[in-house]
């Protein structure tokens, strides 16, 4: 009977933990000093590993701040946050919220933005533009 309570209990608190982990998404601030950078960003993040194709990155920058989505073949993948320097520069993290699974180095500049990512096995190129 012990065991059965335990293993109720154990798959209990793993579905809760899987919830609150998919429902937790960033957040951007209430307010905050508007950036050059701000507003909606979309791309490609291209890789040559045949694994690692048909990624893509869907994103808002807001006060500096960005918060967006990473796609394989439309399917959301990760989500990815960071914050920009005032030059454009994003050390970005690329995962799950709070659980960081790769990087982005992405440098924004006018409408465009270009840099290099990793994650999950894979790597590659960033090409993104804005609106």
């Amino acid at each position: 009977m012990k065991r059965f309570s335990y293993l109720t209990l154990g798959l209990l608190l793993a579905s809760t933990l899987g919830i609150t982990a998919c429902v937790s998404t960033p957040e951007f601030a209430a307010n905050g000093t508007p950036s050059p950078y701000d507003g909606k960003w979309s791309g490609d993040f291209s890789s040559q590993m045949s694994t690692c194709q048909g990624i893509t990155g869907d994103f808002e920058i807001r006060y500096g701040q960005l918060i967006g989505i990473i796609r394989k073949d439309g399917v959301k993948q990760a989500d990815i946050w960071g914050q920009l320097s005032e030059q454009g520069q994003l050390n970005g993290n690329i995962g799950k919220v709070g659980i960081s699974g790769g990087d982005a180095n992405i440098t924004f500049a006018g409408n465009t933005a270009t840099g290099s990512w990793y994650g999950s096995g894979c790597k590659g190129q960033v090409s993104l533009k804005k609106g």
